[in-house]
């Protein structure tokens, strides 16, 4: 992940911003279920063989074997091609019902249209992932840098048009005050029951905000490669889905990206393993090395 990458970290400032008090009545809509997954941009990744897949696993496998350890994919193919019906369903078919896949809405809408006459797009794209059922997280709605707040009233309108659940990220730094969103952008969000995006990136420090206008919401995580100040991010991390479970949050979907994601499992494993010993959570650990090698077999 490019966006938000930093030269150098000596001079960034990772303290999470105090949480946007307007969220309270976000949080007071939920349940305080407090479910947490955690997943990664992709699955095809034939460099995680050995470490997440066990060695020899098949590519045609890999989304099973995935599914079988992680709770949850950032859908980022969608955001260059919607799949095909038959496509979303053998995703079905290799996930249990828990998953969860949040797709990027594509970037006709979001980044060529910037959400203007895009409503019959916007009800293909759903009607694309209506098979996964229970299976379909947040939809990622994306803006680009350059979708700037004299387009909310754009933003509003699209979302009132999509038939999916949606969680919206903001670029432009006219979106941002003081470690929250502006006002008007948050209000239409709660109206429309969009949740937020928050993106934490050692280069933009502005979108890590911490405004939430539904009970549930999405975090994008920007590792730096094994850096060790990631392990204190995480569990700043842990403690703000701590406060924030008390407050009535129902969801966290928090995906991990990385440099160029070769690292994403060892990441993954960190948030598993600092979020079960900070929150009291019970997630699943995620064991890396070889999980459960091939035997092979003489003929």
């Amino acid at each position: 992940m490019d966006f938000g990458r930093a030269d150098g970290l000596a001079n960034v400032v990772f303290k999470l911003p105090a949480t946007d008090p307007r969220g309270r009545d976000a949080l007071a809509r939920g349940g305080g279920a407090g479910v947490v997954r955690v997943g990664a941009p992709a699955w095809s990744r034939r460099d995680w063989l050995g470490k997440l897949y066990p060695t020899g696993t098949r590519a045609r496998d890999f989304l099973r074997e995935y599914a079988r350890r992680v709770g949850a994919v950032e859908l980022n193919a969608s955001f260059y091609a919607v799949p095909e019906p038959d496509l979303v369903a053998a995703w079905c078919r290799d996930t249990p019902e828990s998953f969860r896949f949040s797709p990027k809405l594509h970037q006709g809408m979001t980044h060529e249209r910037a959400l203007l006459r895009a409503e019959a797009a916007a009800a293909d794209f759903a009607a694309r992932f209506a098979g996964l059922g229970p299976r379909l997280g947040l939809t990622l709605v994306q803006l680009p840098p350059y979708f700037a707040p004299d387009r909310l009233r754009a933003l509003d309108g699209f979302l009132g048009a999509l038939p999916m659940a949606a969680a919206v990220e903001f670029r432009h730094p006219g979106w941002f005050d003081f470690g929250a969103l502006r006002g008007d952008a948050a209000a239409v969000l709660a109206r429309r029951g969009a949740a937020t995006v928050i993106t934490d990136a050692a280069g933009r420090r502005d979108v890590c905000h911490a405004t939430l206008t539904a009970p549930r919401v999405m975090v994008r995580f920007c590792g730096n490669a094994g850096h060790p100040v990631d392990l204190a991010r995480i569990d700043a991390w842990a403690d703000r889905f701590s406060a924030w479970r008390a407050g009535g949050l129902d969801e966290l979907l928090f995906f991990v990206h990385q440099p160029d994601d070769v690292l994403a499992p060892e990441l993954m494993a960190e948030v598993v393993a600092r979020f079960n010993a900070r929150a009291g959570l019970a997630l699943p650990a995620l064991r890396l090395g070889d999980p459960a090698p091939r035997q092979l077999r003489l003929l």
